[in-house]
């Protein structure tokens, strides 16, 4: 990897930057260090910088950040499609007191694979003190930086994503509402065989007759869904299409997020697939967040041409934070 000290990958208000390049796609370290002196043992100090993965978001290669202080470990980031071409903070959590000697190390580790050119830009390192050995308070103190990160929820933004019954609401379709087209049934709920893998899942169903045969729209949905405008998201839930779509009788099944069309699927087959994105992937168009919510994930499916039939079953669906509004990183859990 080939590193140098470069105009225009700076950050804001600075001059130069840091900019590192490969010359193969083959796996491949750099560590990039400076010596920190007359640091006495219990010193209290904050640690930190600035990095930038420089690879396009629907690129196949990686980048992985890891900052150290005399060689342990206080902060990582993985680059992902929603932070790249973004200078993102990597810091210690909090501040953290000095052992051993006056001599220290901070270092930059960054490995790359799986793409040839401009990989990284750092720039903005920092070492402040926050008071002396025993407390000592610091004359004329450098407040440090606030972390900067976004801090998504852990868990599932989907209430009851497989349709669980409910026990403070009694319901197995809590969080969940259901509107549909004349043909479909009234009575299209929860079934506990429905479900991917056997178990509880969304069943919609035709009713008898000519009516059944109307050409349809049902629409599976949770609202009241709070992610900031800017984030950046994946989706994805396992739907199971009790038939083929054919000419004389559709079917369709489209996944959407307010009104972007995550994904629509027309069947050739049964059994569960999933649709949505595809979480973990580079070359799959997330969606991002507009608007600033609340938000709704909908199901719709349409049929026509077959009257009293399962026409689908639906389960197990999540949607997970990729980024923060502008490309944040998500805070280390």
């Amino acid at each position: 990897m080939l590193v140098s000290s470069e105009s225009g990958v700076s950050r804001p208000g600075g001059n130069l930057g840091l900019k590192g390049a490969t010359t193969s796609t083959a796996a491949t370290t750099i560590d990039v260090s400076q010596p920190i002196n007359n640091l006495a043992p219990g010193t209290t100090i904050n640690v930190g910088g600035y990095v930038k993965s420089l690879l396009d978001a629907v690129s196949a290669g990686t980048v992985t950040f890891s900052l150290y202080f005399d060689d342990v470990l206080l902060d990582q980031l993985v680059s992902t499609p929603g932070t790249t071409k973004v200078y993102q903070m990597l810091s210690s959590p909090s501040a953290f007191v000095v052992t051993g000697g006056d001599s220290h190390t901070l270092k930059l580790r960054v490995e790359a694979a799986g793409f040839r050119g401009a990989i990284f830009a750092a720039d903005d390192f920092y070492v402040i003190v926050a008071s002396g050995p025993g407390d000592v308070p610091v004359c004329n103190p450098t407040p440090a930086p606030t972390r900067a990160c976004f801090s998504a929820q852990s868990t599932n933004y989907v209430r009851n994503p497989g349709f669980d019954n409910d026990p403070v609401l009694d319901t197995a379709m809590a969080y969940w509402s259901v509107s549909q087209g004349s043909a479909y049934s009234t009575n299209s709920w929860v079934w506990d065989y429905a479900g991917r893998g056997g178990g509880n899942g969304f069943l919609g169903f035709t009713i008898a007759g000519d009516a059944g045969k109307v050409d349809s729209t049902q629409f599976l949905k949770q609202e009241n869904i709070n992610i900031p405008e800017g984030a950046i998201i994946d989706i994805r839930g396992y739907v199971n299409p009790r038939r083929a779509s054919t000419v004389d009788k559709p079917l369709s099944l489209t996944l959407k997020f307010d009104n972007q069309v995550v994904q629509s699927y027309t069947p050739q087959t049964t059994g569960f697939t999933r649709i949505g994105t595809t979480f973990g992937s580079r070359s799959n168009t997330r969606v991002t967040i507009v608007g600033s919510g609340p938000h709704t994930l909908s199901l719709e499916v349409r049929t026509a041409g077959v009257e009293n039939a399962d026409i689908y079953y639906a389960d197990d669906f999540e949607i997970k934070v990729v980024s923060g509004p502008g490309g944040l990183r998500l805070c280390p859990s």
